[in-house]
C-alpha cells in the first residue's frame, strides 16, 4: 500500500493524471484515490493548479534568421583530403623512424666485425658454454 508522502511526491513529480506516472506506481495510487479520497484530492489539486500553468505554456517559434546565424557560426567541416593529409604526415613520420632503426641495424651489422675465432679440432670444447670451468676443474 503507497503512504500518502510517496503519493505527494508523484503527485508532484508526475502531475494529477495518473497516466502520466510510473507504470509500477499507478494501481497503488489509484487504490489509494479510491481508499483516502479527500486527502489524495488535496495533493492531486495542487497538481493540478501546476498541470494547468505548465500545459498553458507554449513556446515561441523561433525568427526566421536564428537557423541561418546557427549555420553561420557553425565551425567549416574539414575537407577529406585534409584529414588525409594529417594521417599521412602521422604515417610519413613513423616511416621514418622504421627507417632510422633499419639504418642503425645495417650500420652496426657492417661496422662491427664478427669475431668468430679459429679452433682446431683438439679444443673444441673452447666453444662451448662451460669452456671457463675447463681450468677449475683440473684439466
Amino acid at each position: 500500500m503507497m503512504k500518502h508522502e510517496r503519493f505527494r511526491e508523484l503527485a508532484e513529480a508526475y502531475g494529477a493524471d495518473l497516466r502520466r506516472w510510473p507504470m509500477e506506481e499507478r494501481g497503488a495510487a489509484a487504490a489509494l484515490v479510491k481508499s483516502f479520497p479527500a486527502e489524495t484530492r488535496v495533493a492531486l489539486g495542487d497538481a493540478v493548479v501546476l498541470d494547468k500553468v505548465l500545459d498553458s505554456y507554449r513556446v515561441l517559434a523561433p525568427d526566421a534568421g536564428l537557423r541561418e546565424r546557427i549555420v553561420a557560426s557553425a565551425p567549416i567541416a574539414q575537407a577529406v583530403w585534409q584529414r588525409a593529409r594529417i594521417w599521412w604526415q602521422g604515417a610519413g613520420f613513423a616511416a621514418l623512424g622504421v627507417a632510422g632503426v633499419l639504418t642503425g641495424a645495417l650500420l652496426i651489422a657492417h661496422l662491427v666485425p664478427l669475431v668468430q675465432p679459429q679452433f682446431d679440432d683438439d679444443n673444441v670444447y673452447v666453444a662451448t658454454a662451460f669452456d671457463g670451468f675447463t681450468s677449475e676443474l683440473g684439466n
